[in-house]
């Protein structure tokens, strides 16, 4: 991209799956993952000089944050260290293919009370991988990553709200929304900020 480019806005029709013919299941809904993947490896590469990057339904958002997620921070622990910033970034929109996605769950004992907290992995992941990116674009001043199938709407928010304050938030349309905020929150934490974590429920007709 050139370095002149400051705001890119990417949009696809997710009623199609352009350019295959159909999805691949490791994939997003629109192309087998190996294309998933080096698509927004790209855009992730070629973003470093934006002001501002919409992206939806064009790549898994998993994909834009792959290098930073558990598995692969586990590996290679110092990306961190040696990745390049973005040091003009304000805005970021992706859309997430796990946030219409109910079925990636896993139950674990941490209350020591014995009781089961579900927690939908894959969000929680994807949400990690987005904080860690996020430590560095010095000047985000909002990111959402969202995404919507017939009956599910899902909608994360992070948000400077002044130079004290800053908020993360979940939005759902269920009834008894996947709250992955509690999880997360440390790695969205910005020394210089306030974080204020809230859940509300998305009142549409999708959900009515």
């Amino acid at each position: 991209m050139p370095k002149s480019l400051q705001v890119l806005n990417l949009f696809e029709d997710y009623n199609r799956m352009f350019p295959f013919n159909k999805t691949a299941a490791a994939g997003s809904r629109y192309r087998p993952l190996h294309f998933d993947h080096l698509l927004a490896q790209a855009i992730h590469e070629g973003s470093k000089n934006l002001r501002e990057l919409t992206a939806c339904f064009i790549f898994d958002a998993a994909e834009f944050f792959h290098r930073f997620l558990p598995l692969r921070m586990n590996c290679h622990p110092i990306i961190l260290e040696i990745e390049r910033s973005w040091d003009r970034l304000e805005v970021l929109t992706l859309t997430a293919d796990c946030f219409s996605d109910v079925d990636h769950k896993f139950h674990c004992h941490e209350n020591g009370d014995g009781d089961d907290e579900v927690v939908t992995l894959r969000i929680s992941q994807l949400l990690l991988a987005a904080g860690r990116a996020a430590s560095l674009m010095p000047k985000l001043k909002l990111m959402e990553i969202w995404d919507s199938t017939s009956n599910i709407a899902r909608i994360f928010r992070y948000e400077v709200k002044d130079e004290e304050n800053a908020a993360i938030t979940w939005i759902s349309n269920l009834d008894k929304p996947v709250d992955p905020l509690g999880r997360i929150q440390p790695s969205w934490l910005n020394g210089s900020l306030q974080l204020e974590a809230s859940v509300s429920r998305l009142r549409t007709a999708l959900g009515s």
